[in-house]
């Protein structure tokens, strides 16, 4: 598997690659995994950009944290932690949060389907 010219702010697979033991079939399955519940916490977030405090943004925040950390995707998990803390935030904060998470999750995507790209 060959690898695009990747920030390695936005995405260090080093960690990932060490604890598969550079297993390729399984970075593919997990980057596909993290590909398919990135989407589905990005897309709860998205309904839920209200004014106050709110468990179940900062748990989708946490869960989409922790997710991008394992994977290496530094940028997004940095990000994701702020909007974890910012559970209790306006709206427009929280939508401001959530374009910065949408814009790196688009970078950290990218990457992972180069790679993913047959002949890769």
């Amino acid at each position: 598997m060959v690898d695009p010219v990747i920030d390695l702010e936005s995405l260090d697979l080093s960690n990932l690659r060490e604890i598969t033991g550079g297993d390729v079939e399984l970075e593919r399955e997990l980057f596909l995994v993290f590909i398919k519940c990135g989407e589905e916490s990005i897309a709860t977030l998205s309904g839920m950009c209200a004014d106050g405090d709110s468990p179940d943004w900062k748990e989708h925040s946490h869960s989409l944290k922790g997710e991008a950390a394992n994977l290496g995707a530094v940028r997004l998990a940095t990000i994701c932690q702020a909007s974890q803390m910012a559970c209790a935030a306006t709206a427009d904060e929280k939508r401001a949060i959530l374009e910065k998470i949408k814009q790196e999750w688009t970078i950290v995507v990218g990457y992972l389907k180069r790679i993913l790209e047959p002949g890769s």
